[in-house]
């Protein structure tokens, strides 16, 4: 449970088995878009949170510009995270060399998941089971009137 502005936990992974936690500078800001840079890695690494609950695939750590980082959340009922997605930009030109003194840009941003209207939702429920119902009714009615007229006709 999250309140905005709390600090969301961070690591990052490499394919190395090397795990590394982020700054307290570094991690998200639950609700608040943030800007971090980070130190280039010469390898491919991803980036967990709330203790590996949440993760984004691997991305080549050696041409990274810049990671979009979006997460989905709620702030009703105590603020919790329900996705995390990135995109990569690779850096362009024709100078690709690894340069350990670069920066990778990781901008976190959040997108706030609407509130869901439980009480419409079951309103919705209740009435379609009751128009189911009362069709179920008639087509019994109307079965067993068949059948009725059936028997006098035999009769």
């Amino acid at each position: 449970a999250y309140r905005v502005g709390d600090v969301v936990d961070a690591d990052i992974s490499t394919r190395s088995s090397l795990t590394i936690d982020l700054l307290m500078a570094d991690q998200p800001l639950f609700g608040l878009a943030k800007t971090v840079h980070l130190p280039r890695l010469p390898e491919r690494f991803s980036l967990s949170f709330e203790e590996g609950l949440h993760s984004i695939p691997y991305v080549d750590g050696q041409f990274l510009q810049q990671l979009l980082v979006t997460f989905v959340y709620s702030k009703s009922g105590g603020g919790r995270i329900h996705s995390v997605t990135s995109k990569a930009i690779q850096s362009t030109g024709s100078n690709r060399r690894f340069d350990p003194k670069k920066k990778i840009e990781v901008v976190f941003d959040w997108i706030e998941e609407e509130n869901v209207d439980i009480e419409a939702g079951a309103t919705v429920m209740f009435l379609a089971a009751f128009v189911v119902s009362i069709l179920f009714l008639l087509q019994l009615c109307v079965t067993q009137e068949e059948d009725d007229e059936g028997n006098n006709n035999n009769n």
